[in-house]
């Protein structure tokens, strides 16, 4: 139970199946897949000077989708934003905006942050993969490999009472093995906010019995930051999760 978090992540990999994401598209078993409605990337905002906190309100970007990155040079102010599409569309025709444009940051590289963290894995969150998700009666060699992809997946996660990896070797229950197959099923997650979400990407694979249940409407939606007669999301109630 202390290794468990409660999240609601949209399932984009099933057990066995090969997933890679390939600049920010997402392609499972070789087929790319279809977006979510509303998905957000993180972008860099320049506008001529600072932004009204009430402009970006009435654009519907709370404090949570944005950070002021300040002024590189006179007549400039640059910030983060974490939008959908079709809002940096709206942020481009306003007159105050000089420019809207994909964050660089992003795919600068190797993520020191990113699953499984190892030297056989230099990704990020827009160029990850291609890796294999675990199925239950799935077999593996074992090496120093497959041990930086599954090591951590099978010792804390795959029900065995003693695990211990060193190097290349696994021992499992007192026994050195060469092979190893998993117990159970796991699966793959991502948030709609590619950029802005603590998923599968960072803490790996999500073993079948951590998983709660399925999310099928919203039926209560707070703004945080809202006043006391906007606290509530009325727009969202009961708004069905596609």
């Amino acid at each position: 139970v202390d290794l468990k978090t409660n999240y609601i992540k949209r399932c984009v990999g099933l057990p066995g199946d090969v997933l890679k994401v390939v600049n920010r598209q997402l392609i499972v078993n070789d087929e790319v897949q279809p977006n979510p409605p509303e998905m957000q990337f993180s972008y860099l905002v320049t506008a001529k000077d600072e932004i009204n906190e009430r402009n970006l309100i009435k654009l519907g970007i709370d404090p949570d989708d944005y950070n002021y990155l300040g002024r590189p040079e006179e007549g400039k102010a640059v910030y983060q934003m974490y939008i959908p599409e079709e809002k940096v569309n709206e942020l481009k025709s306003l007159p105050y905006v000089i420019s809207v444009g994909p964050d660089y940051r992003m795919n600068n590289g190797f993520d020191p942050r990113i699953f499984p963290r190892s030297k056989y894995s230099r990704w990020n969150a827009d160029e990850y993969g291609p890796l294999t998700i675990p199925a239950k009666g799935m077999t593996i060699d074992i090496n120093d490999s497959t041990l930086a992809f599954y090591g951590r997946t099978i010792q804390l996660y795959d029900h065995n009472d003693s695990v211990v990896i060193s190097d290349s070797t696994l021992t499992v229950d007192g026994q050195q093995v060469k092979q190893y197959t998993f117990k159970q099923n796991y699966y793959f997650m991502m948030g709609d906010n590619r950029h802005n979400s603590l998923d599968s990407r960072f803490w790996g694979f999500v073993p079948e019995d951590h998983i709660v249940g399925k999310a099928f409407f919203i039926w209560l939606s707070l703004d945080k930051y809202g006043s006391f007669f906007d606290k509530i999301r009325w727009r969202r109630f009961f708004k069905m999760i596609d």
